[in-house]
């Protein structure tokens, strides 16, 4: 089991997460939530395939043979934890994996990336703030921009919205979120929201911020840091002149 932004072991309540393995599903297999599977919030058993954490069975975001994306719950608790997952869910013919085991934190902050360095982000107008060699028709960015940054493992925010639900609104994080640019602590006052993304599902964050003025050109280290917690290295923004 690993965070699904950072690929990493550390994982908190309501993170998104990503399994990894073998004959979860046919070979060719590709599956993600299409509307017939809403009810209630995000399935929890997509392509025959369910999961269970602590007993209990989880929202599911995507299915294919060797990788499964799923929510962990918002009421887990942390503490070492079990997991399994199942075939062919509550038929004559299920299979189950055998049983593994992780750790859940209160944190595990870590951004989403479009190739395991430059941070998911996106201007105001939707552009996407990327290196365009790295994504086509994204554009660079410039001190004093402000980006919407995506990433998981956030800790709670208010209202509480359950794992797999669909947030109808914003809901900031209970608790204070500092971002660090290029060695620099970005002002409290140009971190506009840090919350729940309105509209998709309860475990992805976004971070509204205004890159300092005072930042150098180049691929610029970005971390955050909520509840004692700071995200992995190794995350940039391309800032150009």
């Amino acid at each position: 089991m690993q965070n699904g932004a950072s690929f990493g072991a550390e994982v908190a309540f309501n993170t998104l997460i990503t399994l990894k393995g073998r004959d979860f599903a046919p070979s060719g297999t590709r599956r993600s939530p299409g509307i017939p599977d809403f009810r209630n919030g995000f399935p929890k058993e997509m392509a025959c395939v369910a999961v269970e954490v602590a007993g209990q069975r989880i929202p599911l975001t995507y299915v294919q043979a060797d990788q499964i994306n799923a929510q962990l719950p918002t009421s887990i608790g942390t503490g070492s934890m079990q997991f399994r997952v199942i075939l062919n869910p509550d038929r004559p013919n299920q299979l189950v994996s055998d049983t593994g085991t992780f750790t859940v934190l209160n944190y595990a902050p870590a951004f989403f990336t479009f190739n395991g360095r430059s941070v998911a982000a996106v201007f105001p107008d939707g552009t996407i703030a990327a290196d365009p060699s790295v994504v086509a028709g994204a554009r660079t960015v410039k001190a004093g921009d402000v980006l919407q940054l995506y990433a998981t493992g956030l800790g709670p925010t208010e209202p509480v919205w359950q794992a797999g639900e669909t947030p109808s609104r914003a809901s900031a994080l209970r608790d204070r979120l500092s971002i660090t640019c290029g060695g620099v602590t970005v002002s409290a006052a140009d971190i506009t929201y840090a919350g729940i993304v309105p509209g998709s599902i309860s475990g992805l964050y976004q971070i509204n911020v205004r890159v300092p003025s005072t930042v150098a050109e180049g691929e610029i280290p970005v971390t955050m840091t909520v509840g004692g917690v700071t995200s992995p290295a190794g995350t940039t923004i391309p800032v150009r002149r």
